[in-house]
């Protein structure tokens, strides 16, 4: 249950609430799969794994919650081919050449009727909202993502004012000093892998 990957995100106030209420709160956005012709989903789970039930996980200060993605799985080629091919029909039958506006019509049709034999993919996010510190924690390095995580939580609460955090230095360029002089912070363990990319080469050496 460890983060993989941290991006945090500061909450200038409270939020108002405890964890029973944004319990509760989140049952009104719970994970649905998707319908037939649903091309994603998302939604709370609970916070722990699949065999729980509570959708927020409370410990002391700290509440953890957990968002699930559901998405089918439609390749653009596939689409654009299928359309192509009742374009062609279209103009030989009927002796013309098929506009933009109806080709994107055929389009959304084709997809329509692919959809509920896609295969979909699910995945899911943690987050950890520490309401007292002002932070929220949210385990992905995708911007769009963690968004996704704290547009949901809006939704749900009605206003979420995080933030991204500024800093005095650039992470990057900190991080890179403490590898090459040290003098790492305490609180901060290094693990053993690292992906060193020099500015001179457009390669990763891990």
């Amino acid at each position: 249950m460890w983060f993989r990957a941290l991006r945090p995100y500061r909450l200038p106030s409270r939020l108002g609430i405890d964890a029973g209420e944004l319990e509760r709160r989140l049952q009104t956005r719970i994970f649905a799969n998707c319908t037939p012709a649903q091309a994603s989903s998302l939604g709370w789970v609970p916070a722990l794994d699949d065999a729980a039930s509570a959708l927020v996980h409370a410990a002391g200060p700290y509440w953890m919650v957990r968002l699930k993605r559901e998405e089918k799985l439609l390749p653009a080629t596939v689409v654009r081919e299928q359309a192509n091919e009742r374009c062609a029909q279209i103009a030989k039958a009927q002796g013309r050449k098929v506009s933009r506006r109806e080709r994107l019509a055929v389009t959304d049709e084709v997809t329509q009727d692919l959809l509920p034999r896609a295969f979909s993919r699910s995945s899911t996010i943690r987050a950890i909202i520490a309401d007292q510190a002002g932070w929220i924690w949210i385990d992905s390095s995708s911007a769009g993502r963690s968004e996704e995580v704290l547009n949901h939580l809006r939704e749900a609460l009605g206003n979420l004012p995080a933030v991204l955090p500024e800093t005095q230095k650039a992470p990057a360029h900190m991080m890179t000093q403490w590898l090459m002089q040290g003098g790492i912070p305490e609180a901060i363990e290094l693990g053993d892998e690292a992906l060193i990319l020099p500015t001179s080469v457009k390669r990763a050496v891990p």
